[in-house]
């Protein structure tokens, strides 16, 4: 996974020779190859980052947390967070 994840964070369209590979290209797997093209999905969309109305939602309107160390973890971490109504913004 952090070959791929370094080869499609820099850039990389094609990665050929990868999927459904075993044993130096010298064995293939449908097994591997379906695993691989999840691995690929998840990857690219990661790649791909939070989209821009979502980064919005969490600024105006926020996000309800419960748990009182979570609280703490994002409001050291930077974030709005208000305590009585236990909800947290980005900035």
């Amino acid at each position: 996974m952090q070959n791929l994840m370094l080869a499609m964070l820099g850039g990389a369209q094609i990665i050929y020779e990868a999927s459904g590979v075993l044993d130096n290209i010298m064995t293939t797997s449908y097994e591997k190859r379906i695993i691989d093209e999840e691995l690929y999905k998840r990857v690219s969309r990661i790649c791909r980052g939070m989209d821009t109305p979502a980064l919005e939602l969490l600024k105006d309107t926020g996000l309800f947390v419960e748990n009182d160390e979570a609280l703490a973890i994002f409001d050291g971490g930077g974030c709005r967070v208000d305590g009585n109504h236990k909800v947290v913004k980005l900035k």
